[in-house]
This record gives structure tokens, C-alpha cells and sequence, in this order.
């Protein structure tokens, strides 16, 4: 079996586990997304549950804490990723000198994309728009903008923005060239087949 090991060509051990990393995070990024709602609603006194891909509360929500829960979810998205892309860029040239990632290093980097949430969310509106001719209200920064009195794009524009910028940032910046391409079809591959793995299979089982 070592030897077999031995004998796969490096890409494809790169792209096998790069592939099981997003399926991975796909779920981690998904259920800790949840846990910042549950966490906000329990620290303001509210009786709420999660599954697998939502937060349940029961009772009236006033309009302030409604904000702050719906805060929650987001807010530890991005803070996750922001953490990451702090921990890339202060040891950057650890990056820039490496002609192919460690472990510890691609750990890092799939906690900075955390944001990729974001850029999701935006393309997936966009794509509702195209099909149904109307904007999701659904997701958690449209109806924050709605709850501010703000134009419903505005968050999810901005933090599509910041999102693409962080990838574009890890892509073309500290990913080094000859296993660019491997992320990023293991990134495309594991996206997917972690969103699939978790909402329509192993999600509604282990969390209904």
C-alpha cells in the first residue's frame, strides 16, 4: 500500500486532499455559520435550536435583537475568514517562498476562505434573479439590509466584493503557480460536493 502511495503522482494527492478539505469545511463553515446565530439568540435570552443548515427560535423577536441574531451567523463567517487572511499575510513570505504548501499552511488558508460564503451568496442571488426575475430575501445579508433601512443589495454586494478580493488575494498571491490549478478545480469539485454531501445526505441525518 506504500508503495502505491508512493507512486501517485503529486497533484493528484494534492487535489484529493484539497478536494476532501472543502468537502470538510464546506460543512464545518456551515454549521459554525449556525452556531453565531444560536450563540447571539442564547446570549439575548431566546429559546433556539439548530439543524443542520438552519436556527430555529421560538417567541417574538424584537426588531434590535432580530438584527443582532441575524448579525450572528455572518459576523462569525467573516470574522473566521478575516483571522485567516491575517494569519496568511503576516507570514506571507513563508507563502511567497514556498514552492508547495505544507499542511499547516493550506489549514490556514482554507480557514481564510471562510468568505467564499459570501461570494456564494451573492452569485447564488444572482442566479435566482436570472430564474425568477427576483432577489432572495432569504439570505442573512439581504435581510440584514432590509432591517437597516438599506437599498437590499448592499451588504451582499459589499461582502461578495471583499470575498472575491480575499480569493483573488490567495489565488494569485500566495498559492504558488504549479498547484494553482489543482485548487482551484479541488475548490470547485469539493464545493459542491460538500454543499451536496451535507444538505441532501449526511446533514439531515446527523443534525435533522
Amino acid at each position: 500500500m506504500g508503495k502505491i502511495l508512493r507512486e501517485i503522482p503529486p497533484q493528484l494527492k494534492l487535489g484529493v486532499s484539497l478536494v476532501a478539505g472543502f468537502v470538510i469545511f464546506t460543512v464545518l463553515g456551515t454549521v459554525t455559520h449556525e452556531l453565531g446565530h444560536f450563540i447571539s439568540a442564547r446570549l439575548l435570552g431566546y429559546n433556539v435550536s439548530i439543524n443542520y443548515g438552519f436556527t430555529f427560535y421560538n417567541g417574538i423577536v424584537n426588531p434590535p435583537d432580530s438584527f443582532i441574531i441575524t448579525l450572528g451567523g455572518p459576523l462569525q463567517t467573516m470574522l473566521t475568514g478575516t483571522i485567516g487572511c491575517f494569519i496568511v499575510w503576516v507570514n506571507r513570505d513563508e507563502y511567497f517562498k514556498a514552492g508547495r504548501l505544507r499542511p499547516a499552511q493550506w489549514l490556514v488558508i482554507f480557514f481564510a476562505l471562510f468568505w467564499l460564503r459570501e461570494v456564494f451568496n451573492f452569485f447564488h442571488a444572482v442566479g435566482t434573479y436570472m430564474k425568477e426575475g427576483s432577489f432572495p430575501e432569504g439570505s442573512d445579508e439581504v435581510q440584514l439590509a432590509l432591517k437597516a433601512g438599506m437599498n437590499s443589495l448592499i451588504i451582499i454586494t459589499t461582502t461578495a466584493f471583499a470575498g472575491i478580493s480575499v480569493l483573488a488575494y490567495l489565488v494569485f498571491k500566495i498559492i504558488p503557480l504549479q498547484q494553482r490549478l489543482t485548487f482551484i478545480f479541488a475548490g470547485l469539485t469539493g464545493g459542491f460536493l460538500g454543499y451536496y454531501i451535507w444538505f441532501h445526505w449526511l446533514g439531515p441525518v446527523l443534525m435533522p
